[in-house]
């Protein structure tokens, strides 16, 4: 708690720089008594959620930030980290799925026509790309219950669908898997070095760049997210009533 608060303290302070008033003005200009903002400012109490509600208004920063619950100032930032994020899992799950000689082909939405979304589209007019649906025309009631999945090609050179709840799943344990191991030779070469076995620091001139390990994943010649993979038509893939359910 008493790191939390001082984290806190740091960043209200940081803000309250930023904004160009002592603690006396701001008191004033957020209705808090100056006790209450010199106790925010030094760490002695924690900023409430109704304060950092208030406060984050006049600073121009997210609640979340004052909270320290995030490290992203605004939610523009956050919203910014989380795509970039989504963009690395996405680009490292598949790759490690090429490596054991999986290849996803492309994704989909798989209730399709439970939400009666194959019906919708055929009644738009005038007539739009998938994609301009997709984007624009499907209801945020319906939306939020869209549910997708995958087409994947097997080493074997057989098709099948996972849906994406259960590819996320094995990405989290490949990541939970990795971490553990890491911190396990964390240890391990710590050691070493605190014993003086092995030297702390590389030189410079020694240093190699490595490649990436894998080939990038080959990509379709269009985009089937929003184009075929829409209806779903694809004959290959044997598993049809997939897309009947």
């Amino acid at each position: 708690m008493k790191k939390l608060n001082s984290e806190s303290s740091i960043r209200f302070n940081e803000c309250l720089k930023s904004l160009g008033l002592n603690q006396k003005q701001f008191a004033k200009l957020a209705h808090y008594s100056e006790q209450h903002i010199s106790n925010f400012s030094t760490g002695k109490k924690p900023i409430t959620i109704p304060a950092a509600m208030n406060f984050s208004k006049l600073f121009k920063v997210s609640p979340e930030y004052l909270l320290c619950e995030s490290d992203s100032k605004t939610l523009d930032e956050r919203e910014k980290k989380e795509e970039n994020y989504e963009k690395l899992f996405d680009e490292y799950s598949n790759g490690i799925l090429h490596l054991a000689g999986y290849k996803i082909v492309c994704k989909f939405i798989s209730n399709w026509k439970e939400l009666g979304l194959d019906e919708l589209y055929a009644k738009t007019s005038p007539k739009v790309s998938p994609i301009q649906f997709y984007f624009y025309s499907i209801p945020d009631e319906l939306r939020n219950k869209i549910q997708f999945s995958y087409e994947v090609i097997a080493p074997n050179g057989k098709g099948f669908y996972c849906t994406e709840q259960e590819l996320s799943k094995l990405s989290e344990e490949l990541i939970e898997y990795v971490s553990f191991r890491m911190e396990q030779l964390e240890k391990r070469y710590c050691n070493r070095v605190k014993k003086g076995e092995i030297t702390l620091k590389v030189p410079e001139s020694t240093n190699i760049t490595f490649p990436p390990i894998y080939p990038p994943v080959s990509k379709p010649k269009e985009n089937l997210y929003y184009s075929n993979s829409l209806t779903h038509k694809d004959k290959e893939f044997p598993d049809s009533r997939f897309l009947e359910k």
